[in-house]
């Protein structure tokens, strides 16, 4: 028996572009520099500055299965500094390009410089950015339902 597939994921397939896109993003995300823990904090960190219920808990389950710490998860999942000074400038600079909408202060980009980050991570957090943002939108679009795996992760704005 295969595996229940994530009620987003059903959601997204109701529309083949959106899916496409989807499936397109997902795979160029993967081709980045990013460690795949980079790329966690880089989803989070985008789903919760697009307060997308479904995939805070999504990434959260993700980040949980990886028995990562649970104090960095806190921190992701309430918008807060991050314990590890690396991720925190990934995360700064992810937060402040998607406020910016692109724009990112220069305090910001020398602190992810500083941090051993390089112009083309910078570049390769657009990639990251999009592929959340298209799963953010398409869920506040046509929500799908909260997973049974994913109940224990539920996560509300500001809570």
């Amino acid at each position: 028996m295969s595996p229940k597939q994530p009620n987003l994921m059903t959601r997204l397939a109701e529309v083949p572009p959106l899916v496409t896109a989807f499936q397109s993003l997902m795979a160029a995300f993967g081709q980045t520099s990013f460690s795949p823990r980079e790329r966690e904090v880089i989803s989070t960190v985008v789903s919760v500055e697009n307060r997308c219920t479904y995939c805070v808990a999504f990434h959260t389950m993700l980040m949980s299965a990886a028995n990562e710490d649970g104090t960095l998860v806190a921190a992701l999942r309430g918008g807060g500094a991050l314990p590890d000074e690396r991720l925190d400038a990934l995360a700064a600079f992810v937060r402040a390009l998607v406020r910016g909408r692109g724009t990112v202060p220069a305090d910001v980009a020398l602190r992810f410089a500083a941090a051993g980050f390089t112009d083309a991570q910078a570049r390769e957090a657009i990639v990251g950015v999009a592929f959340q943002t298209l799963s953010n939108y398409a869920n506040h679009v046509a929500p799908a339902a909260l997973d049974e795996d994913l109940q224990p992760h539920r996560w509300s704005p500001g809570g």
